[in-house]
């Protein structure tokens, strides 16, 4: 039989992704955060829940989710939450990522568009928000939130606040980024741009969290510009790569113009090594987004480097993330 192994791991790899969906979207995972349960106990849980659930099929995607390292099992044929499950998967906890089970789910979906969107010379699943209905666009911000807690926590962590009074976050989306930072400086001042047609969305999003009344939300192009100036910090999470060159280049330019003298931007999104052979997890979102939009792409960090030398920005800071993310900090010269 023909060695096929690459082959071999990226098919179970796949299946893999899908039973963590089937996961995320049943929410198995909560009901063992009290301890391990067969499949007919978890399945009588989730119907006490609202969500009817067959017990066989439900053994079966839970063997399967101990078979690749999200369950573990006990005797009498219980499941139980591993480390990392409990860590992420169990409703409350502080790093809950269940709500990007849609956003996985979408992206998934558009990926499977690929080679359709190689032959028709433009994206399958073009996904423009400012197109969306209102309750669309909030599902898909609930669903990228997990992700925005993630890079204010790399912010937190990263980047010294002492000297910052005043940020602005770029497409800051569902606002999760900024109540992150604001939660450990409450002190901070901050505005969200978003455009005209996300921003009431955002809004909405950020009343629903202690303190997410005190941010300001403004509806604008952070591309044209112009936005308020006088920022100590400017932030752009996964913005940046939904454009083209052109476009890239002249939203630096408005962040530029936004920030007070010295005023750091810090950049968080996929970016790849020069010689383009990863990271693994940023060549994957560059497929997502061929198939998503008209120009954006993962670009590398040489292309970042000069995109902000020219808009008028220092040599920026590299910090590599998890989850095949980069944070690029630099200074407004």
């Amino acid at each position: 039989m023909t060695e096929s192994r690459i082959v071999e791991t990226l098919v179970t790899q796949a299946y893999g992704a899908f039973a963590l969906l089937a996961g995320m979207e049943l929410d198995v995972f909560t009901p063992l955060a009290h301890g391990p349960l067969t499949a007919a106990e978890i399945a009588d849980q989730l119907a006490r829940d609202g969500t009817p659930a067959d017990a066989n099929r439900l053994h079966r995607l839970c063997r399967a989710l101990a078979g690749y390292g999200l369950l573990q099992t006990e005797g009498g044929g219980r499941f139980a939450l591993t480390e990392e499950a409990a860590r992420t998967l169990v409703k409350g906890v502080p790093g809950y990522r269940g709500t990007a089970a849609s956003a996985y789910a979408e992206g998934w979906r558009a990926c499977l568009e690929t080679a359709v969107s190689i032959r028709n010379h433009a994206p399958a699943a073009h996904l423009d928000f400012a197109d969306g209905s209102p309750d669309r666009t909030q599902a898909v911000l609930r669903g990228l939130a997990p992700q925005a807690v993630a890079g204010g926590k790399a912010l937190l962590k990263y980047l010294d606040f002492s000297g910052i009074h005043r940020m602005i976050d770029i497409a800051g989306g569902s606002g999760a980024l900024t109540i992150t930072v604001r939660a450990a400086h409450p002190q901070i001042a901050a505005t969200i741009v978003e455009l005209p047609e996300v921003a009431p969305q955002t809004r909405l999003l950020l009343d629903e969290h202690p303190g997410g009344e005190a941010v300001t939300v403004i509806g604008g192009d952070a591309v044209a510009g112009p936005l308020p100036g006088g920022f100590d910090l400017a932030v752009m999470r996964c913005f940046l790569q939904l454009f083209g060159p052109p476009q890239i280049k002249a939203a630096l330019a408005t962040a530029h113009k936004a920030l007070a003298p010295n005023g750091q931007l810090a950049i968080i999104g996929y970016c790849l090594t020069d010689d383009e052979r990863g990271p693994a997890l940023a060549l994957g979102a560059d497929l997502l987004f061929l198939n998503y939009y008209e120009a954006g792409a993962a670009y590398r960090l040489g292309e970042y480097r000069a995109w902000l030398k020219d808009a008028g920005f220092s040599d920026p800071r590299l910090t590599l993330l998890g989850g095949g993310m980069s944070l690029l900090i630099a200074k407004r010269l």
